[in-house]
């Protein structure tokens, strides 16, 4: 029987691993690896069984189950590090604004970004914005079945219509608001824990 050169697999990389495979199937049946009758049967099998896991070390071997559930813990992630980016860059705000700073966690809910931004508009006088979150925060909640009191509809009416408040005044009302959604929210994401909803 003819004899075969043994592959070096030391160094190989994954792109000529593969080019050693295709020249030993280039051999047919009398190679080695083939045949097993061969005195170097064992070690082609050895060496081609290296070759294949240097050729596919970086190869996704996930089921499409476990790539799935991958994808999803990745894209938590990735929402959860722009939420802290984001509650980052509201708490400077705020602190621009006279406010004391206070620790954002990296896993900062999304509800409490939400209520920093409001605070921001708030101080701010930034009425149509906050009218516009608050209203979209009261409509989740009332998805959810979370009650939305009164103080909080009063002030969005209070605060679209120009009655000539002055801006303390209006102030108070927008924080009351902001206040309101904020426990409102809270309780909904605790809900939402306690049932298994929220990991």
């Amino acid at each position: 029987m003819d004899s075969f050169e043994i592959p070096n697999t030391d160094g190989l990389s994954a792109e000529e691993a593969g080019q050693e495979i295709n020249k030993i199937t280039a051999e047919g049946m009398e190679h080695p690896y083939m045949d097993g009758n061969h005195p170097q049967h064992s070690d082609m099998v050895t060496a081609v069984t290296r070759l294949n896991e240097i050729k596919f070390a970086d190869a996704d071997v996930l089921t499409p189950l476990e790539r799935g559930m991958q994808d999803g813990l990745d894209a938590k992630e990735t929402k959860q590090n722009d939420l802290a980016v984001e509650a980052l860059k509201e708490m400077d705000a705020l602190v621009d604004l006279g406010f004391e700073r206070a620790d954002v966690p990296g896993d900062i809910p999304e509800y409490r970004v939400s209520s920093l931004k409001m605070q921001r508009m708030a101080a701010t006088g930034d009425y149509d914005g906050l009218v516009g979150q608050i209203g979209t925060d009261a409509a989740e909640l009332r998805r959810s079945d979370i009650p939305v009191s009164e103080a909080v509809v009063g002030a969005l009416k209070t605060l679209l219509m120009d009655t000539g408040m002055d801006a303390a005044a209006k102030q108070e009302i927008a924080e009351l608001a902001v206040g309101q959604i904020h426990a409102s929210k809270e309780a909904l994401y605790e809900l939402k824990k306690s049932k298994g909803m929220i990991l």
